[in-house]
């Protein structure tokens, strides 16, 4: 009997976190369309880059490809400490530059700072904020135009992380990105609090003069989110168009990048552990289990029936981005991304280190 309402314990807040994203999938896959207009706004991509030598032509290249006016867009490319060639690149591709040398602060946050403030100077419409690592959607920035003439003043596009079936790395990055993105789409068809994820973020000027960028922690982009949301300034999701990037090649530094995260995000833990899919799916795991040993019918039932759910829900996200079987080593990955979120409710990172690429 005490281990039957242990276990219905479990079964509880597994049942709700299973339905809840699995629901939020479901209605993730129709995102909410927005008429087409003839591009009107001053846009300006702001690129904050740290020895990005390598990436950054992919990212310049991509928006010399999109579809919206030459004359009605800048780039701005804020060169962070910097010791290799990005400066000289950036400004090959017409890029206006910032160059900052500033040893006493470090870190993605202060780059964006600096540029803003110099970028502001300029008027433009709007600012896109992109990492150098990305690439944008031919029709995100006319998107973007039509979001702002709807009455939206900051929105978070889409990020797409890239597929490799024979890297574990990848594949669970990708099944993350998209099963994110499906849950954004769903925040905003029911206007709840989308997330700002870093990279793809656009802002009216109106926004950044009243808001100014003031963030200088480990995840700059979620206390800036936490700060819109305090004073009522509402976030977009542009779900059909996006901003495209790779998962660190290594292990190590996919694991690091993630104990970065979870660890600076300002949430209370139990909101971690329900925000964390990880934590999520082993505690699933750990219940099913649980339940499967107990020898309670109903209890088992119950159990299995949110773990087909949940598999039917991953399975589908999975196909979506093209990815038929995931492998031994992306579910071992998994165990250990959840590993790495329950440390981080007692143990917070303290000190910016670039991903490797």
């Amino acid at each position: 009997m005490l281990a039957g309402a242990v276990i219905l314990v479990f079964l509880l807040p597994a049942s709700f976190a299973c339905l809840y994203y699995s629901a939020g999938s479901l209605i993730g896959r129709f995102p909410r369309r927005i008429a087409e207009r003839t591009p009107t706004q001053r846009l300006a991509i702001l690129i904050p880059a740290h020895d990005e030598e390598s990436m950054l032509p992919r990212a310049l290249a991509s928006i010399a490809a999109a579809d919206y006016p030459a004359e009605l867009l800048s780039i701005h490319v804020v060169v962070d400490h910097c010791t290799d060639g990005t400066e000289g690149l950036a400004r090959q591709f017409g890029a206006d530059c910032t160059v900052r040398r500033d040893s006493s602060e470090r870190g993605k946050g202060y780059a964006l700072a600096a540029g803003l403030a110099e970028l502001l100077l300029s008027r433009p419409d709007g600012i896109l904020i992109l990492d150098a690592d990305c690439r944008i959607s031919p029709g995100l920035l006319k998107r973007l135009d039509r979001e702002r003439a709807a009455g939206a003043s900051v929105v978070q596009a889409a990020v797409i992380s890239t597929v490799d079936p024979q890297n574990s790395v990848s594949v669970v990055a990708a099944i993350g990105s998209a099963f994110d993105n499906r849950m954004a789409t769903t925040a905003d068809r029911l206007r709840l609090f989308i997330p700002l994820r870093g990279t793809g973020m656009y802002f009216a000027r109106e926004v950044l003069e009243r808001h100014p960028w003031t963030q200088f922690g480990l995840a700059e982009d979620a206390e800036h989110a936490a700060e819109l949301h305090r004073h009522g300034v509402s976030i977009r999701f542009a779900a059909d168009e996006s901003v495209t990037c790779e998962a660190p090649p290594r292990l190590t530094a996919f694991l690091g990048q993630r104990r970065r995260w979870s660890a600076s995000l300002r949430v209370p833990r139990a909101g971690r552990w329900f925000t964390s899919k990880p934590v999520i799916l082993a505690h699933l795991a750990a219940t099913v289990a649980a339940s499967l040993i107990s020898g309670e019918l109903a209890l088992m039932a119950w159990a299995i029936a949110l773990a087909i759910l949940t598999v039917a829900t991953y399975a589908e996200v999975m196909v979506s981005v093209g990815i038929r079987w995931p492998g031994f080593r992306s579910f071992w990955l998994i165990g250990r991304l959840a590993t790495v979120a329950i440390g981080s409710l007692w143990h917070r990172e303290t000190r910016w280190n670039r991903t490797a690429r």
